[in-house]
């Protein structure tokens, strides 16, 4: 398949009308069949004629604020097509999360693919916010003003939803139903078969098979079998990440410690093959990541680079 560059002038080709050879059109066939639902999205798109305007992205915190708004648009030409694909492809090689917008009077939807390896905290059309795991996604549907707010999930993420008493906010991750008004909280679905819910504050209603169980702050759920079983969140500081939690360390592999830090940084930290046999014995504040990596490099007598936002190296010269 071509890259994304070459399939975003195929696709506006396509639309445009223009001809191709008989080799992109089977490029194009190819991409169509794996990205049927983003194809139809586009010809939707296209059809009502509408204009997506600039995007906003914060490269410093490495924050994506997704507050597209389109307007009418009274011919549709060949520039504005290269324009939408190039965008689009532009966001998914830059932060790894692919997005497609539409808005319909005044119905607004979004859908949100996290595919880097790191989180990616998202604002939704109705400013409310989610941090959203490596490997997860989103599909967010409803009305600007009116009615109920609607999200499925597949993955994990974490929910900071807007409060609106008169618009519950409903998310469907497989056979699980979390309905809320304004809260905080975790859900974890990865597999069809079972869910995790966590809330940090609020109130919500879980709903499995036809059970039904109300969850406040600090307290979890667990769906499995056709089973919902509710439990407290243990030391839910550490949990939400509001205290600074202690590794003490006593003769460790270092491939355990890396693999923690990763978790729960969020990043990649890549390790020479003369470092991996390393034991660590030290006690580590896990507050800023760069004091963690100088001590391990001091203890391992090695050293460590950032080679970008979300990399690092420990490494021998």
């Amino acid at each position: 398949m071509k890259s994304i560059e070459n399939i975003d002038q195929l696709l506006a080709r396509d639309f445009a009308k223009e001809p191709m050879t008989a080799i992109q059109q089977a490029e194009l066939q190819v991409w169509i069949e794996h990205n049927k639902e983003e194809y139809e999205h586009l010809q939707i798109l296209l059809s009502d004629k509408r204009k997506v305007e600039e995007e906003t992205f914060d490269s410093a915190k490495a924050w994506l604020t997704v507050e597209p708004k389109l307007e009418i648009k009274k011919k549709v030409n060949t520039t504005y097509l290269y324009k939408v694909a190039t965008f689009a492809a532009s966001i998914a090689v830059l932060i790894g999360l692919v997005i497609f917008f539409t808005q319909r009077d005044d119905w607004q939807g979004v859908r949100l693919a996290n595919n880097s390896v790191v989180s990616r905290i998202v604002t939704l059309p109705d400013s409310s916010m989610v941090t959203l795991y490596p490997n997860s996604e989103i599909v967010y549907k409803g009305y600007k003003s009116r009615g109920k707010r609607l999200l499925t999930l597949s993955g994990k993420a974490f929910f900071d939803i807007r409060r609106n008493v008169k618009r519950p906010f409903v998310i469907q991750a497989y056979n699980v139903q979390v309905e809320v008004l304004g809260t905080s909280f975790l859900i974890d679905a990865k597999a069809e078969n079972r869910a995790n819910v966590f809330v940090k504050s609020g109130t919500v209603k879980v709903t499995a098979d036809e059970k039904k169980i109300i969850l406040q702050a600090n307290q979890q759920a667990t769906v499995a079998d056709g089973k919902i079983i509710k439990g407290e969140i243990r030391d839910e500081g550490v949990f939400f990440g509001n205290e600074v939690r202690t590794l003490n360390l006593v003769n460790t592999p270092i491939v355990e410690v890396i693999s923690e830090l990763e978790q729960v940084y969020n990043v990649k930290i890549e390790l020479d093959q003369t470092i991996k046999n390393n034991r660590i014995t030290t006690r580590l504040k896990l507050n800023e990541l760069d004091p963690i990596l100088v001590e391990l490099s001091y203890i391992c007598k090695c050293k460590y680079k950032k080679i970008a936002e979300d990399h690092y190296k420990l490494y021998h010269d």
